[in-house]
């Protein structure tokens, strides 16, 4: 048994007890339970003006806050609420060390309240990359101050979280560039707004429903309020003819559930052993499971005891692609189809990632040497394929950084494992040269995610759960993040091109696992669809077969009876890490482009099954009979509908012009709702060529001569750009709005 008390001094022995080290407990980790802090929500409502002098003109009319023990704060004017009005309501709002302000989508709430500052200070507030400043060896985003002339009160926003600071007074300071005097400001204390809508990316009303709120009444009662909620938010573009009272009733109780949400999700994180340090969404899950790892020590040594060779992060930038999103053919598919999907296929990956403080690099010609690495980078080439297939092994970045998957081509880079299933499947990949990586040591960075993976599956879709799935899902992206263009605290050219590539391969051995390669449908990164039913390869052992875990849905069971057993008192599931899993869509599917595909003929049950990269569920959801249709009519697209969308500040202010001669310009349509149609098109570019052939079969594109080039973040690609715009726009909706594709943790 370990001594109670923590280790005492420097020396060998402990001076308190004189016993060694090794004999005391370890620090104690103070985490403080989410019940110690109060937690407060806050939210705003406005009215649009559909008659008088003003038609269209959205006015912020309501600021409210609230906690869950039924403490109210509110400002209020019919008028339309003023920027300093709002800015003071936050200000006052009483709170402590242990009280924390939390917002669900503030994106537009944040618009009007900040409607009255200037337009190149509003640009600049939601853009953090151009507040960069190196404050002595360290770089840091310096906040905004308002007014520019006599600031009053000074603000940052950073990924979400918003900050404001007020002046309690002036001073005269020395200039430390010139020496002489110059002003000085004191502000007051921060109060900090987190916005959490991050970590659910979806409807306020569906997180509470996934998150049990409210948790102090039975599942009946909380289907009344929420469905009482969803009926007013079906109203808020007609406030201005609803009751004040009732919108306030509504308000306060939006905001008494965000605080409620907000306590749950602050507490799940702490039951599931990783407490959040920050509330930036599932990539603050992952920050904080890595940091229990001690992933972010890992990367630290690594970089400063063994940097990449420059010439090899050139080839694993060349390596690095992210999934896999690609059609083989296009239109309705009337037939059964087989989905195949991997379970948490990202994560099956990162349980085997190697060490990165004590390997070497190796260059090597020999075809054989990449056997006895580690891992190793291959360079191929494709040539003219002796065999014609419907589909091609690796994907090609091109110069605009568009993907496709090309049936020939100069070539280019891909990890090993990729490789070697291509190399398998297709007779035209050709060796042409490699790094090896050479890694002796027992290290296993990420040797507790099969772990946190068994705690997953035996606590189900409750909250700590959920956050464990989260965190899980999300070590990719901050292995991939970088940020303002320099490498994030975990991030590693490495892992993630790992990652992603073997992924890849998994999706390559399933096609080799087709007695005929015309029947796969899709890939969709972790997933392909299928005419063909098809048996899988096993993934390697990771200790997650047949697991304990809650009590099953019935109609789970029913579906797939292989998966469950009983085992005396406990349930089991069959769903081990990097696994595949199927499910039959009996009725067919439409694929319209990759990453936008549906069930033929969907139902309520089959909204989940949905993809609709780029424009959203519930606008594919909305329109499929006429995207059907359009398709069928041999049109080359469709404008799918006019979606309604909230223009908020980083889509209604633009820049132009040249440093130090900017000129800024505020759209009419800032802070109001607009209606933009959305263009969806049939073409099968960039991935294949855009001819069409017989029952929607695409063909291949031949990139002859042609070399795949490095992963470049300043080049963002057509596709690239319209998701990013999707994510801005996403952003700026009071709810999220109708652009969200998919739940964050159903993935």
């Amino acid at each position: 048994m370990k001594i109670q008390h923590a280790y005492k001094g420097n020396e060998q022995f402990c001076t308190q007890c004189n016993a060694p080290h090794h004999a005391h407990r370890g620090p104690r980790i103070k985490v403080k339970d989410a019940f110690s802090t109060t937690f407060v929500g806050i939210d705003g409502e406005g009215k649009t003006e559909h008659h008088g002098p003003w038609p269209g003109k959205h006015r912020y009319t309501l600021l409210c806050a609230a906690d869950e023990f039924g403490r109210k704060y509110k400002i209020e004017n019919p008028k339309g609420l003023r920027t300093k009005q709002c800015l003071d309501f936050i200000l006052s709002i009483p709170h402590k060390d242990n009280t924390k302000l939390f917002s669900y989508s503030f994106g537009y709430d944040l618009t009007k309240i900040l409607e009255d500052i200037d337009d190149p200070t509003l640009y600049k507030l939601v853009r953090p990359e151009l507040r960069r400043r190196m404050q002595g060896k360290q770089e840091v985003i310096v906040p905004v101050y308002w007014p520019s002339a006599n600031p009053q009160y000074c603000l940052n926003w950073i990924n979400g979280r918003f900050t404001i600071k007020k002046i309690e007074g002036k001073h005269i300071v020395v200039d430390p560039n010139t020496g002489g005097p110059t002003v000085g400001y004191k502000w007051g204390q921060p109060t900090i707004i987190h916005d959490v809508w991050k970590f659910f990316q979806g409807k306020f009303t569906v997180a509470l429903e996934d998150w049990k709120v409210p948790d102090d009444v039975s599942k009946d009662e909380r289907k009344v309020v929420l469905d009482r909620m969803k009926e007013m938010k079906d109203q808020r573009s007609n406030f201005d003819q609803l009751d004040d009272e009732h919108i306030e009733e509504y308000c306060f109780d939006e905001c008494k559930y965000m605080a409620t949400l907000a306590r749950k999700l602050t507490d799940a994180h702490i039951k599931a052993g990783i407490p959040l340090k920050n509330y930036f969404g599932a990539g603050s899950s992952a920050e904080a499971m890595m940091l229990v790892m001690n992933i972010k020590e890992h990367v630290k040594k690594a970089r400063a005891d063994n940097p990449t060779p420059e010439d090899v992060e050139y080839v694993q930038r060349c390596a690095f692609f992210g999934g896999r999103f690609e059609l083989g053919r296009i239109g309705p598919i009337r037939d059964i189809v087989f989905g195949q999907d991997i379970s948490s296929a990202y994560v099956y990956q990162l349980a085997f990632l190697p060490c990165l403080i004590h390997g070497r690099w190796e260059h090597t010609t020999d075809r054989q040497a990449i056997h006895h690495a580690r891992t190793a980078i291959v360079r191929y080439t494709l040539n003219e394929p002796i065999v014609k297939r419907p589909w091609a092994p690796f994907p090609f970045r091109m110069s605009n950084g568009s993907i496709a998957f090309p049936e020939s081509s100069g070539g280019g880079w891909v990890w090993r494992e990729e490789y070697f299933a291509g190399e398998k499947l297709f007779d035209n990949v050709c060796f042409q040269e490699a790094w090896l990586y050479h890694c002796d040591c027992d290290c296993q960075p990420f040797k507790d995610i099969p772990k946190y993976y068994t705690l997953r599956i035996q606590i189900g879709k409750e909250g700590p759960g959920i956050v464990i799935k989260l965190g899980m899902n999300s070590n990719y992206g901050k292995t991939a993040q970088t940020i303002g263009g320099k490498p994030g605290t975990f991030h590693s050219w490495m892992w993630a091109g790992l990652i992603t590539s073997g992924c890849r391969a998994q999706v390559l051995e399933a096609m080799a696992a087709h007695r005929d390669l015309d029947n796969l449908l899709m890939v969709a990164t972790d997933g392909i669809a299928t005419l063909e039913k098809i048996t899988l390869p096993k993934p390697l052992d990771t200790g997650t077969n047949w697991l304990i875990c809650p009590e099953p849905d019935p109609k789970d069971v029913a579906e797939s009876p292989e998966l469950f057993k009983r085992q005396g008192n406990q349930w089991l599931v069959n769903k081990p890490l990097g696994g595949w899993e199927e499910k039959a869509v009996p009725n067919g599917m439409f694929l319209a482009r990759p990453g936008i595909y549906f069930p033929m003929n969907p139902t309520d049950k089959d909204i989940k099954r949905i993809r609709a990269r780029g424009l959203g569920r519930a606008a594919v959801w909305n329109n499929w009979k006429a995207i059907i249709e359009a398709y069928e009519n041999g049109q080359p697209g469709i404008q799918i509908q006019n979606l309604s969308l909230f223009r908020g500040i980083k889509t209604s202010i633009t820049r132009s012009g040249k440093p130090g001669a900017f000129t800024y310009k505020r759209s009419d349509n800032y802070g109001r709702w607009i209606s933009r149609p959305i263009d969806m098109t049939f073409s099968p570019l960039p991935k294949r060529e855009a001819k069409i052939g017989e029952g929607g079969r695409l063909t291949l594109r031949k990139l002859d001569g042609l070399e795949s080039l490095p992963y470049d973040k300043g080049i963002l690609s057509p596709e690239a750009l319209i998701l990013l715009q999707q994510s801005i726009e996403e952003s700026e909706q009071p709810d999220g709005g109708d652009l969200t594709d998919c739940d964050a943790w159903e993935e």
